[in-house]
């Protein structure tokens, strides 16, 4: 993968069932900033993968160290964010991050978290146009903060066998709700 030098151009990014223990270097350095039309982005099976990158430790390992230095938005275009199957993410997303730095994804309205066994803690940030989260099997998530989010129609959490709390503020597009199989 480390050949691989994707065009600044590209809209979709599909990893699935990565072996390595490190992603590509064009992927640990701004690839945000490589990739600003990135739309897509979807993650599985990176089951070895050691997310030593502050990007990608911040989406995909313990800390979301999204420090920019500009108060830019990551990923400007992205839509859809997918994470699953991968077993090393514990954390995601930072909660000490100056309000003016937000949204970090100003055009996310897409975000899928599945099989994810070892995430403890998730916290996200507010997002303009989010309007579907699907949380699934993800065995140790113990809470869910959600921020106010304005275009929040669809809220999915199936599987979460140790959620201990749910916080929901305004969500006043909010039309469908599912909590199954959650304590």
């Amino acid at each position: 993968m480390e050949s691989l030098q994707p065009h600044p151009c590209l809209e979709k990014l599909y990893v699935k069932g990565y072996e390595g223990g490190r992603f590509p270097s064009w992927m640990m350095d701004e690839l945000h900033l490589r990739l600003p039309n990135l739309l897509h982005i979807h993650l599985e099976g990176c089951k070895e993968a050691k997310f030593c990158h502050p990007l990608l430790n911040s989406l995909f390992s313990s800390l979301w160290i999204l420090m920019c230095s500009s108060k830019l938005p990551f990923f400007p275009s992205l839509q859809r964010l997918q994470l699953s199957y991968l077993c090393k993410l514990n954390r995601l997303w930072r909660t000490d991050l100056p309000a003016e730095q937000l949204p970090l994804f100003p055009c996310l309205s897409q975000l899928v978290i599945e099989y994810c066994d070892n995430l403890t803690s998730l916290t996200l940030p507010s997002s303009p146009c989010l309007s579907k989260i699907e949380i699934t099997c993800c065995d140790n998530l113990t809470s869910l903060p959600l921020p106010p989010l304005p275009c929040l129609s669809k809220l999915h959490i199936n599987q979460i066998p140790k959620l201990a709390s749910l916080e929901l503020h305004s969500s006043p597009h909010l039309c469908y709700l599912c909590i199954k199989s959650c304590p």
